[in-house]
């Protein structure tokens, strides 16, 4: 950031200086920080230079900002945020489940942080782990409905669905209501300075229409909507205020989506694809918005699982089902859930590919698109376990 605003004010000498001691900091982080071993990176350093040896939802902190250099310990660290040892029906614990150290009641030992959670959901979507990042932010938004209407607690337990005594009106937990859904859903990345914006959709895959108003930065004011089809997805984006900003859009669609053709107001445009975990993101060049833009997407095919929504209610322990990844290979689409052992769970799957087929599951409603399926944990000795949905397409 100091990088960026002198080299802003001209004093490029000093912003190279900045530019140079950040990439310093992040290969530190990304070196001496990281856990072989446990595949995770350590919480703190202590004066005589060991590391506080401890797995922490923090971590997720520096993928959000960018610090973490290589994209695969990036990724993993978010990924692990899914899953039960962290997250809660009601939202991801400071440590996980699984640690020696955990208290559910314990400010920095296992309470769930409604800051932590927007925190990992953030993380999870830089990474491209779109499921789980909504599912983080339904349990922050979810918790205004039950002791303090309109407001967030600062902290919850960790075992149980109630508050922990700490604040009951918390502004961090309040703003991480909507953090997450502005800079990770929506994926704004406003640049004032260089009149520039890049909005990067990631909206849950049934979502056929969605509208955006009052996108603001500098002296623009950006209204977008979207309209979905099986075949086609339709961007407007409408400028308010004043014309000619820089626009970089790169949409992302289910797994397996072939795109055919793009249309930027009516003229074909060129376009690349990259493939993530759970998506295609497409890359169109820079656009110079002024007044109204339409973009058309042509596309066919496409999967991929719906986010999975847990409702609790005040006084209950975690048992939801949380979808932990999801995988497409060849003619078959895999996906992992985790909950409690021998318990059966229901979760939705958007597929624009006819499912000719499925194990460990079972098909008990169809909408349109989109696939309700019902599947049994397996049984286990552990408190919670993995069961592998296999769609055959």
């Amino acid at each position: 950031s100091a990088s960026y605003i002198s080299g802003h004010l001209n004093k490029n000498e000093l912003s190279e200086s900045y530019n140079k001691d950040a990439q310093k900091v992040k290969t530190i982080i990304d070196t001496d920080f990281w856990n072989e071993e446990g595949q995770y990176f350590y919480n703190g350093k202590m004066i005589d230079g060991s590391f506080m040896d401890a797995e922490t939802v923090l971590a997720g902190v520096p993928v959000y900002f960018n610090s973490v250099t290589d994209p695969e310990k990036a990724f993993k660290t978010a990924a692990s945020f899914a899953g039960n040892i962290y997250t809660a029906d009601w939202g991801v614990r400071i440590i996980p489940e699984s640690s020696e150290k955990f208290n559910p009641r314990s400010y920095h030992g296992g309470m769930v942080w409604p800051l932590f959670t927007g925190w990992a959901s953030l993380a999870e979507y830089k990474t491209g782990n779109y499921v789980s990042a909504y599912n983080h932010i339904m349990n922050n938004l979810l918790i205004y409905q039950n002791w303090n209407l309109g407001g967030v607690e600062e902290t919850l337990d960790g075992a149980k669905f109630e508050p922990a005594g700490v604040c009951s009106q918390q502004g961090w937990s309040e703003t991480m209501v909507l953090q997450p859904v502005s800079e990770g859903m929506l994926g704004i990345a406003p640049d004032a300075l260089s009149n520039s914006i890049s909005l990067s959709p990631r909206f849950p895959w049934h979502w056929n229409d969605v509208s955006v108003n009052n996108i603001l930065f500098g002296n623009h004011r950006i209204n977008l909507s979207m309209s979905k089809t099986p075949v086609k997805t339709t961007y407007e984006f409408e400028e308010m205020l004043e014309n000619g900003s820089n626009l970089n859009f790169t949409p992302s669609f289910p797994l397996g989506t072939i795109i055919n053709e793009i249309l930027i107001n009516g003229e074909k445009a060129e376009f690349q694809t990259v493939n993530n975990a759970e998506s295609i993101e497409i890359i169109l060049e820079e656009q110079i918005l002024s007044d109204f833009m339409t973009i058309e997407i042509k596309h066919q095919d496409g999967i991929g699982a719906i986010p999975l929504i847990n409702e609790p209610k005040p006084g209950d322990t975690n048992k939801g089902a949380k979808i932990i990844r999801q995988l497409l290979k060849n003619n078959s689409f895999e996906v992992v859930i985790e909950g409690l052992p021998e318990t059966s769970y229901q979760f939705e799957v958007m597929s624009n590919i006819e499912i000719k087929n499925l194990t460990n599951g079972t098909i008990i409603n169809k909408k349109d698109n989109v696939y309700i399926i019902e599947t049994k944990i397996q049984a286990s000795n552990q408190k919670y376990a993995e069961q592998e949905i296999v769609l055959t397409l």
